[in-house]
Order: C-alpha cells, then structure tokens, then sequence
C-alpha cells in the first residue's frame, strides 16, 4: 500500500529505477512497483509512471500535484515497507490453533511462506485438547485429534508444528491446574458503572469437556505460544521476539513484511490495542486473577501480540510462581509492574494490516 505525497518525489533522493511507462490508472502504477524488487515509490499522474527506490516528500508541496489527476508521488506505507533480507531473522512467530481445517491449513502455509523469505522462523501450536487428567495428550496415537496433527505436519513440515497437551503445561508449571482451579471465578463481579452488582459471566468459561469444569484455555488464551517457545526453542540468544496469531487472525499483503516494520520497535510488549489500566467497573474480567492490587491490573486486545525474550522469562516465572491471571491482563499487567526496564506499545496501524477471518474457517 501506498500513501500519495504532496508533491513528487523528491528527484535527489528517490533514484529512478525506470523510465516513463504507460499506465491506466495510479493503481496500476503501484503494481508495477509492487512486482519490482526495488522499488518503494513512485511518480505518476495516472497515465504515466516512474518507479523509485524510495520517495521521500519534496521539500516543498508541488503544484502539479495540488490538482487532482496530475503528477503525485507515492510512498510506500511504513508497515508495508519492503524488508530487507533477513529483517526478522531474530524473531519467531506462532500460530495458537486448536482448530485444523483445509481453509486454516491454507493460511498456515502462506504465513510459512512469508515469514520465512524475511528470515523468521514460524511454527503452529496446536492444542490438541483441555482434559487436564491424562485424556488429552499428544503421544496418543488413537487420540481423535491425532489425524489433525499427522495432517498439520504433512503440510507444514513435522518440525514446525508442537503439540501442546495438557500434561505439557503440568510439567512446566507443576501446580498450573490447581491454581487455574483456585482462580476466583465465583465469586460477585465488581459493581457496574450503574452501581448494580452483576453476576459473573459463568457461560463464558464454564463447560462440561473437562474434568476442571471450565474453560481454563480459553482464559490461558496467551500461553500456547508461550509455552512452546520456552519448551521447544533453544533457551540462548539465537531468536529476541516472539510473535503470536491466533488462527482466525488473516492479513492482507505480506505478513513477513507487516511485522518486519516493527522490526526496529524497542518495546518488550507489542498488542494490538494501546495496553492501559484495566477499568473495574465496566471490565467483566477485572478480578479474575490470583495476584495484582486493583491499581495494576492492566489490559489489552493480545492477538496479535510480541513478547521480548527477557518479558517471556519474566512471565514464565511468574506463572511457576502461581500468579494467575486472564490472559488480556497478564502481559500488560507484567509489563507495567516492570516498568524500569518493560516498555509496551500498540501495533500501529490497529486494522489495516490485520483482520479477523473467523466465518471464513
């Protein structure tokens, strides 16, 4: 995508990599930009165009491009920037699914094959069941999801897929489903903005498909990812982020290039909304937590969400420590605790690049 200038390029610093070519539209200008490695901008006025290797604003706005139909230069957007090689080698991205369907499978590939040509590393984490008694595990061959596994790592590549079980979380976190368990999930919900104190959701999280008797993933929705990036990649200095999708998350473009443009962005804790304190009043979520005084609670949209490497160790060891807590709240929330060294930000621009496909699967 491209954003028009108002002016031309500036001709001393966006070099020409093409001469005048005949157009029918600015829009087919910029596809033609597109399908040239490097080009980053251009001039056009519709029926003509120069492509440039970048194109930077004039330092004065151009008459010519004051009227609509004549000569603008066009700059790529930042977040659709073209990479450079290797922009995300430091960086893994992980997909969380607990759903495996041909429309899934065809996004998990194409995000495969993008993030792979900017130099990052993308596995899928499948979660092949909530039974925390031993009923769902991933070394069962006659596990009813066991087909939906074999079929993600046909089609991806037996590496780039982890199975994520329950027992995997009781190994890393021993005592994870008995404080999941102990989560005041019962109890009265803060009082409303009207001053009426409501019941708490119960059908957001109760179930009957475990033997916990409630849906302790869906309030852990942030750990998937999380916990196969601590259990299966080297604990050293080989990756620096990691980024998480859920599987009804689609973009348009490039994935490998939309994340390469927060390549450079310093923060430890990435979201898709601005990260702020959590408001007890009109949250239902607010108190669904095993630690925190009500001035830290923090909350956020997750998906999609970055983690540096030294805030993922931090959180790991949080959860061992028995701090508990929603998933929107627990990163934010974290974060603002460490605010001497944690730093946390929104993923600008919060819709363009991303967009949820969920009646799609």
């Amino acid at each position: 995508m491209f954003d028009r200038l108002l002016s031309v390029c500036d001709s001393k610093a966006g070099e020409a990599i093409s001469g005048a070519r005949s157009v029918d539209s600015v829009a087919a200008c910029a596809r033609q930009c597109d399908d040239h490695d490097a080009c980053d901008g251009f001039d056009t006025n519709g029926t003509q165009c120069y492509l440039k290797s970048s194109c930077p604003a004039a330092r004065q706005p151009s008459s010519l491009c004051s009227n609509m139909g004549s000569w603008c230069g066009y700059q790529r957007t930042s977040w659709d920037a073209r990479p450079r090689p290797g922009a995300l080698a430091d960086t893994v991205v992980v997909t969380q699914t607990h759903l495996v369907t041909p429309a899934a499978i065809k996004r998990f590939a194409l995000a495969q094959s993008q993030l792979r040509a900017v130099g990052a590393r993308h596995f899928v984490a499948l979660l092949i069941g909530d039974e925390p008694g031993g009923r769902d595990r991933c070394d069962d061959a006659r596990h009813p999801r066991a087909a939906d596994l074999a079929t993600l790592r046909a089609a991806l590549g037996a590496d780039a897929v982890w199975c994520v079980d329950p027992p995997l979380f009781q190994r890393r976190w021993p005592d994870f489903f008995a404080r999941t368990a102990a989560l005041p999930w019962k109890h009265e919900l803060p009082s409303s903005n009207k001053g009426r104190r409501v019941p708490p959701p119960h059908w957001r999280y109760r179930t009957t498909s475990n033997s916990l008797g409630w849906h302790w993933s869906w309030v852990n929705c942030d750990l998937p990812g999380p916990l196969g990036a601590l259990e299966s990649l080297p604990q050293d200095g080989s990756w620096r982020w990691l980024w998480t999708l859920d599987w009804d998350v689609g973009w348009t473009g490039d994935l490998g290039r939309i994340l390469a443009a927060f390549a450079g962005a310093p923060h430890d804790y990435l979201a898709a909304y601005a990260p702020h304190r959590a408001d007890r009043g009109s949250w239902p979520y607010f108190g669904l937590r095993s630690h925190l005084r009500d001035d830290e609670v923090w909350q956020t949209l997750v998906v999609p969400q970055r983690f540096s490497r030294r805030l993922l160790r931090v959180m790991d060891a949080g959860i061992a420590a028995g701090n508990h807590s929603f998933c929107e709240m627990r990163a934010p929330s974290l974060c603002a605790q460490q605010r001497e060294w944690c730093t946390q930000a929104r993923n600008p621009p919060p819709s363009r690049p991303f967009g949820c496909l969920c009646p799609s699967l």
